[in-house]
Formats: C-alpha cells, sequence, structure tokens
C-alpha cells in the first residue's frame, strides 16, 4: 500500500519507474546474494534497500502491513 502524498501526481510512467527498480535490484542484487543473511532475510533487506532509493528518487514509499 502506498500512503497517498502529493509525489504520488508525479511519478512517472510504470515503465519508466519498472527500469529504475530493475536498474537498483541489479546494481544490488550481488551485494545481497554473498550476504551472510539468511536467504528471506536478505530477500527482506534487499526490497527494503530499493524502496530506500526509490524513495530518495520519486519522495514515495510503500508501507508493508503485516496480517
Amino acid at each position: 500500500m502506498i500512503e497517498y502524498s502529493n509525489k504520488i501526481n508525479d511519478l512517472p510512467e510504470f515503465e519508466e519507474f519498472s527500469n529504475a527498480y530493475n536498474m537498483i535490484l541489479t546494481e544490488l542484487l550481488p551485494e545481497f546474494r554473498n550476504s551472510e543473511r539468511k536467504p528471506e532475510e536478505a530477500l527482506i533487506k534487499l526490497g527494503e534497500t530499493i524502496w530506500d532509493r526509490l524513495f530518495e528518487i520519486y519522495g514515495i514509499k510503500p508501507v508493508f502491513e503485516g496480517k
């Protein structure tokens, strides 16, 4: 879920946003593959780090709610 923010109106088209996500993923993946973390922990941290970077670029970050 993404909480409403005026920044939502400034988001680029999906393809540009997706490309930014994929570029960050490609950059970070080797670091997290070689991590000594458990795979589940590494995957969660990778996702958090990607969204932190996207927040720096676009000012939007999802909020993950547990059940």
